[in-house]
């Protein structure tokens, strides 16, 4: 067997074992996207960002949208199903880091009422996150560690950060 066959078997046995772990956890509901010159972007239904909260169990509020990529939505609509979720990924495309949750939503301040941001519950990929598409399975274990930290209470963030408060 190859180091890759080996790497992706690894892989596929750590997925299973992050489904197994959270499948019989409530699926709390999250919101995903990132605002780009005044307008907010979401992954769709069909995206591998859904996939992703799919793995975790976690109830993504446009999983309903019948898109493969991004697509955007008025901040009205982000704000009206944001207000369910519990935790709010953000996805700063080319942005390194941010200072706090103000900086992220500096263009719409209102969105700084979101539940999840009041909690505190705002995570934003690493800088190198896209980098680090061979280590799927790793990004999986920290978006499941974000969701249900009750499950994995020991685990180490590697690829998402979380954002801090105003």
């Amino acid at each position: 067997m190859t180091a890759a066959n080996e790497q992706i078997d690894t892989a596929v046995a750590n997925l299973e074992d992050i489904q197994k772990t959270v499948a019989d956890l409530e699926a709390p509901k999250v919101i995903g996207g990132y605002i780009y010159e005044g307008q907010v972007l979401v992954r769709g239904g069909e995206s591998y960002m859904a996939d992703i909260y799919n793995i975790v169990n976690a109830d993504y509020m446009y999983s309903d949208l019948q898109e493969t990529g991004t697509t955007y939505v008025t901040f009205e609509d982000f704000y009206v199903k944001g207000s369910e979720a519990s935790v709010l990924f953000y996805e700063p495309m080319g942005q390194k880091t941010y200072a706090n949750t103000a900086a992220v939503f500096e263009t719409a301040p209102l969105l700084l009422e979101l539940p999840a941001v009041q909690a505190d519950q705002v995570w934003a990929f690493e800088p190198d996150w896209f980098q680090n598409v061979d280590k799927l399975d790793q990004i999986v274990a920290d978006y499941a560690a974000i969701v249900h930290p009750e499950a994995f209470p020991d685990h180490e963030m590697q690829y998402m950060v979380q954002v801090p408060a105003q």
